[in-house]
C-alpha cells in the first residue's frame, strides 16, 4: 500500500471521528436547552386556576389572621379578665390585622352588618355578600368562603364567613344583662358609641373576612 493511500485512510477516519463527536455534543447541547426552555416555559393559567389559587392564598390568610387575634385575645382574658381584653380588642385588633396586611401583601379586613368598629364599614360589594350569607344564614344555607375578581379585574376579593362559634364571644357579643354583663356593655359603649355588635346567640353568623389579592400576586404563587 502507497504512501498516499495509507494517509487518505487515516484523514478519513479522522474526519468521521471528529463528525461523530460534533454529532454527539450537539445532541447533548440540544438535550440541555430543551431543559432550559422547559424550566422557562410560560405556563398558561386560566381565570380557574386564578380564583382556585385565591380561594388558597385566602383561606390561608383567613385561617392565620383568625388565629392570631384569637390567641392575643384569649391570652389578655384569661391574664386580665374580660374587661380588659375588651380595652386590649379595641387597641391592638386593627394593628394586628394591618400588620399580617404587610405580611400577606393583602387587605385584610374584619366586616360586618352590625359594626362595632367603624372603620371596618362594607363597601358595596361587601354589602351584597353580607347580605347573601345573611341570607343563607336564615334559610339555613351552608356558608361557603367564596372568591371574585374585583377593581377592574386587577385584585380579587375572598371572603370567609364568621360564626359565633365560640360561647366566649358572648362575653363581648352576647345578649346584654344575660351573658354580656351590664358593665361590660357599658365598656363597649364608651369606646364604641355607635357599637350595635351585640345580642348575638351562639352559632349566629357575625360578618365576615374580606381580604383583597393583588392579581400579579396570585400568578406568581403559580
Amino acid at each position: 500500500m502507497s504512501t498516499s493511500t495509507i494517509c487518505l485512510s487515516f484523514t478519513f477516519i479522522f474526519f468521521i471521528c471528529l463528525f461523530a463527536c460534533n454529532n454527539s455534543n450537539t445532541s447533548q447541547d440540544s438535550s440541555r436547552i430543551k431543559e432550559i426552555m422547559k424550566t422557562h416555559e410560560i405556563k398558561k393559567i386560566s381565570d380557574v386556576d386564578i380564583l382556585n389559587k385565591a380561594l388558597e392564598i385566602g383561606n390561608e390568610i383567613a385561617q392565620s389572621s383568625q388565629g392570631a387575634l384569637s390567641q392575643k385575645l384569649m391570652q389578655s382574658m384569661k391574664k386580665d379578665g374580660i374587661a380588659e381584653s375588651i380595652k386590649f380588642c379595641h387597641v391592638a385588633a386593627s394593628p394586628l390585622t394591618d400588620s399580617l396586611s404587610t405580611i400577606y401583601k393583602a387587605t385584610i379586613k374584619r366586616t360586618s352588618n352590625k359594626l362595632r368598629n367603624p372603620s371596618n364599614q362594607p363597601d358595596a360589594i361587601e354589602t351584597q355578600l353580607l347580605d347573601a350569607y345573611q341570607y343563607s344564614f336564615d334559610n339555613k344555607l351552608e356558608l361557603k368562603e367564596s372568591v371574585q375578581v374585583v377593581n377592574n379585574e386587577k385584585s380579587v376579593l375572598y371572603t370567609k364567613p364568621i360564626m359565633i362559634n365560640n360561647p366566649t364571644c358572648l362575653n363581648c357579643h352576647g345578649e346584654p344583662g344575660k351573658n354580656l354583663l351590664n358593665e361590660n356593655n357599658l365598656l363597649l359603649k364608651s369606646l364604641y358609641p355607635s357599637d350595635s355588635a351585640t345580642g348575638y346567640k351562639l352559632n349566629d353568623f357575625r360578618g365576615m373576612w374580606s381580604i383583597t389579592i393583588d392579581k400579579k400576586e396570585i400568578i406568581n404563587a403559580l
